[in-house]
């Protein structure tokens, strides 16, 4: 199960769950809920350790380019050198060489080129992943606030000094402290 269809369950399950009576709150199943919790924490790693491989792929093949290209113009320049000794073909070596050199430079380049747009296509659908699940998560927000704000008449808000933003580190749950 990807993380999404996983924030899409727990929504149904807060947004369809049973309100306790004279109170802004629900009941919901907590097995359900931390299963699903369990789910999404152990799928949003995996998302990003894709995307640092993805990065080490694109910076692996950009050094191997490079490797292959300062290779090249080595190996043309060695080339270039020993047809200079001769002194029949010295101008046939000097086109031969500029030639392997501008051969070299196209592919590295044409590998540096393949590489960012590699790197660019993963990072592009992580992003879109994570949009999502931030969408998700602020639908989620709306209903409860939705419901909360239905229920304030009956209901008092807390008194709460926090705008949403996170303030401190998030504290990993485990579930054997639920239990």
């Amino acid at each position: 199960m990807s993380y999404i269809e996983a924030l899409e369950q727990l929504e149904a399950m807060i947004r369809d769950a049973r309100s306790v009576p004279l109170s802004a709150s629900a009941v919901i199943p907590r097995g359900d809920a931390m299963k699903l919790l369990e789910e999404i924490r152990a799928t949003l790693p995996r998302e990003t350790e894709q995307a640092r491989e993805i990065l080490e792929e694109r910076e692996r093949l950009l050094s191997e380019g490079h490797e292959r290209a300062a290779h090249i113009v080595r190996e043309a320049r060695e080339e270039r050198a020993r047809l200079l000794s001769q002194t029949d073909v010295v101008q046939a070596a000097d086109q031969a060489a500029k030639r392997i050199v501008e051969e070299a430079q196209a592919r590295a380049d044409h590998l540096a080129m393949q590489a960012d747009d590699y790197a660019d296509a993963k990072l592009a659908n992580l992003e879109i992943l994570l949009n999502k699940l931030l969408r998700s998560a602020g639908k989620g927000r709306e209903q409860l606030r939705r419901r909360l704000d239905a229920a304030q008449p009956e209901v008092a808000p807390l008194d709460l000094e926090d705008s949403g933003e996170i303030s401190g580190p998030i504290t990993p749950i485990n579930p054997d402290d639920y239990q």
